[in-house]
């Protein structure tokens, strides 16, 4: 997919680089790079799955290529390009394929990431220890309890959410830790070492959640994202509701 997304942006940055010459031939061929580019992108995923930004500029580029170059098409490009090329650059497909697929081995190698991870007794963790420290009931500021009751709701939601809100939740968790004054907790003696270890587990959760990220993410480029020849059957991946997972079991490693 990478290589895909490179020969997208190299062929719209060499016909952005002759649009403005006389040569109407390169310009032509450009263009026609352009086209192949894009229909490669079609056979990979579905056309209602693709970016925002792909029917115009496809419309565009066979306008111009079937109408004689025309002028009017030549500047609906200019003014795509300029509005897009940077958005294109940065195109995530990662993101695209799991926000719009629906791949049903999904599912296998998020559950697999993540009783791998452990994230599952972290989350158990965590969710004990906010409440542990909400019962102590001798936290005084307002402000730091509805900030751990909010982050407690976030948690238990994700209980029952999706791949996305497992990531959601742990990029709430590392704001969090960036803004939540910790030294706050450990001015109450009767918390002891509660609050940093409340402390460690965020970090942990942070931490594994990033390696969950990577290994799904890996996979997905591994086994639906790098297109041969005949992968034109590959629309997408998906990510479907997550059911609660039981506590993960003692098990060999999974290659």
């Amino acid at each position: 997919m990478r290589k895909i997304h490179g020969e997208l942006v190299r062929a719209l940055e060499g016909f952005s680089l002759v649009f403005c010459t006389e040569n109407k031939e390169k310009k032509l061929a450009h263009a026609k790079a352009v086209l192949e580019v894009l229909k490669n992108l079609r056979g990979v995923f579905a056309v209602p799955d693709l970016p925002a930004w792909y029917g115009p500029v496809e419309n565009a580029f066979r306008n111009y290529v079937q109408h004689g170059q025309a002028e009017k098409h030549a500047v609906t490009i200019f003014n795509l390009l300029a509005k897009h090329l940077a958005e294109i650059r940065a195109t995530d497909w990662i993101e695209v394929a799991l926000r719009t697929g629906n791949n049903e081995n999904f599912d296998k190698i998020f559950e697999r990431s993540w009783h791998d991870s452990n994230l599952d007794e972290l989350f158990v963790r965590l969710t004990r220890s906010i409440e542990k420290i909400i019962e102590t009931d001798e936290v005084d500021s307002r402000k730091i309890l509805k900030e751990l009751e909010r982050l407690l709701n976030i948690v238990r939601g994700m209980n029952q959410g999706s791949y996305f809100s497992v990531i959601c939740t742990s990029q709430f968790i590392n704001a969090f830790l960036k803004n939540f004054a910790f030294e706050e907790l450990d001015k109450v003696p009767v918390l002891g070492s509660a609050s940093k270890a409340f402390k460690k587990t965020l970090e942990e959760i942070s931490t594994k959640s990033q390696m969950l990220q990577d290994s799904v993410g890996q996979e997905l480029k591994e086994e639906y994202l790098i297109p041969g020849p005949t992968d034109k059957d590959i629309k997408s991946v998906t990510f479907e509701k997550r059911k609660a997972l039981p506590a993960p079991e003692k098990q060999e490693n999974q290659s």
